[in-house]
């Protein structure tokens, strides 16, 4: 099989509020690379992925890098 994908997503909570940021294809991790904000980004608690998306949310704001299937 062809090796996974992998892809760069930039995704911030403005305002603290929640954010959904869509990827092309389906993820199969996801670990934050560089944070921009001052508040800490959490696994589980501020930031995490779906199925094709990664949400933020508390002021959480960074770029993630995505491994797609």
């Amino acid at each position: 099989p062809p090796p996974p994908r992998e892809q760069y997503v930039q995704c911030s909570s403005d305002g603290y509020r929640m954010n959904t940021c869509y990827v092309n294809g389906y993820i199969r991790g996801v670990q934050i690379v560089r944070q921009d904000s001052i508040v800490a980004c959490n696994l589980g608690q501020n930031w995490g992925y779906q199925q094709n998306s990664i949400w933020v949310s508390d002021g959480c704001r960074g770029t993630f890098l995505v491994y797609l299937y």
